[in-house]
This record gives C-alpha cells, sequence and structure tokens, in this order.
C-alpha cells in the first residue's frame, strides 16, 4: 500500500469521526465498558481462585489437649488421632514451643506485661492435617468424642465444600 493510500485511509476516517461525533462518542463508550466488564471478571475470577486455593491449602485442624492430660493420655489420644482414615499427619506441638513462638511475636511492652507469668496459659495441642477437605467436618466431629480433648479449631471455611457442584 502506498503512503498517499494510508493518509487518505486515514483523513477520511478522521472525517467520518468527526461528522458523526455522536455515533462515535457511543461507540467509545460502549466498547470501554465491554472491556471494563471483561477485565473485571478476569480479576474476579483469579481473586476467587486465589482465596480457594488458600482456603484448599488451609486443613488443619488444631486439637487442644485437656491441662489434667498425662504423657500416656496425649500418646493415646494420638493413636486415635492417628487411626482416623480422614488424618494424614499428626504433629504435637507443645505449650512451651508455643509460649517461645508468642514471645517471639510479641513487643517489648508485650513482653513487659507478661514478665510476671509463672505459669505458661498455653495448652498442648495436636496439629492434625486433613487428607480430605470435604470431611473436615466429620473429622473435627469425631475428634471432639476423644476424652484428652479440650476443643478443635479448624477453619470454618471449609462450609464452602459442603455441596459438591455434582449435586446440582
Amino acid at each position: 500500500m502506498k503512503a498517499s493510500s494510508v493518509r487518505y485511509l486515514a483523513g477520511q476516517g478522521l472525517k467520518s469521526i468527526w461528522t458523526n461525533r455522536m455515533m462515535s462518542f457511543a461507540s467509545f463508550c460502549i466498547i470501554l465498558v465491554s472491556l471494563l466488564m471483561v477485565g473485571l471478571s478476569v480479576l474476579l475470577s483469579i481473586n476467587l481462585n486465589r482465596i480457594i486455593g488458600g482456603i484448599e491449602g488451609k486443613s488443619e485442624v488444631i486439637v487442644q489437649i485437656k491441662d489434667d492430660a498425662d504423657d500416656a493420655a496425649q500418646a493415646e489420644l494420638r493413636e486415635k488421632l492417628e487411626g482416623i482414615p480422614n488424618v494424614n499427619e499428626v504433629e504435637f506441638y507443645s505449650k512451651e514451643e508455643a509460649w517461645e513462638n508468642m514471645l517471639e511475636d510479641m513487643t517489648d511492652e508485650e513482653k513487659d506485661f507478661f514478665q510476671y507469668a509463672d505459669d505458661n496459659p498455653l495448652p498442648d495441642t495436636f496439629r492434625i492435617t486433613v487428607v480430605d477437605i470435604k470431611k473436615m467436618t466429620e473429622t473435627t466431629t469425631q475428634i471432639d468424642t476423644f476424652d484428652s480433648v479440650e476443643s478443635t479449631k479448624s477453619p470454618t471455611a471449609c462450609l464452602l465444600y459442603k455441596y459438591d457442584a455434582a449435586d446440582y
């Protein structure tokens, strides 16, 4: 294509845009709104995938052990926890480790507040990773029935997985 042809086509295009200003503006607005809608839907999709991926990654249940449980009761509880089919891994997290980690995260002012504490108020815990996050509620309900268990804590967002897409 010759340079004079390109100049002619560009001139005719600008002339048409100027002559039909209102329709050109309307076309520009429609394209702008369409691109914004596509962009926002892509951002929403990316964020939802990230949120759901974060929930799937938090397949951990924290089991707090009663303070009066001795080593034998803790060993028995560990065996029971490892016997649950949906449990993948059981890790003991002592109250001393929890206290040290908590102190590391504190500011100096917060540490001063706890300097007179003689007793460690934190409980011994088991950190459990589950195999199937869809069965998290069943697993925590089963764990709550054990004798030495004070309480269980699991991600509440796992309720999102209560219904499978195939159910609809």
